[in-house]
């Protein structure tokens, strides 16, 4: 089994780099995990930004994502959370090594 943990990062359209808004716990030997973190952000100036969020399998004691292996990714448009209905958007998990082949979903919700 796997220590997973994701981490939520935010892009603006105008910037090449990401930038990392945090991570969940790492939760241990979970054959179907829920990760539950809350992250407050202010809509008004997100509406050009996408959120990626990453799937990790914990390898070390670290909080370095770059230290884990990356097991998979997904990413969307921030107003395409904003204006889901229900205020959640679904995102298929894509594992890295094979980029079409989900492997989960992810929901992020507003």
């Amino acid at each position: 089994m796997s220590d997973l943990l994701t981490v939520l990062t935010l892009k603006h359209d105008d910037q090449s780099k990401e930038v990392t808004l945090g991570h969940t716990k790492t939760l241990s030997d979970e054959p179907e995990p829920v990760f539950v973190k809350s992250f407050l952000l202010k809509a008004t100036t997100l509406r050009a930004a996408r959120h990626g969020v990453t799937l990790l399998d914990r390898v070390s004691c670290s909080d370095d994502a770059a230290k884990h292996d990356r097991l998979g990714r997904a990413g969307c448009a921030v107003e395409q959370v904003l204006s889901a209905g229900a205020g959640a958007a679904a995102l298929p998990l894509h594992r890295l090594a094979s980029v079409d082949k989900s492997s989960g979903t992810v929901t992020l919700v507003a």
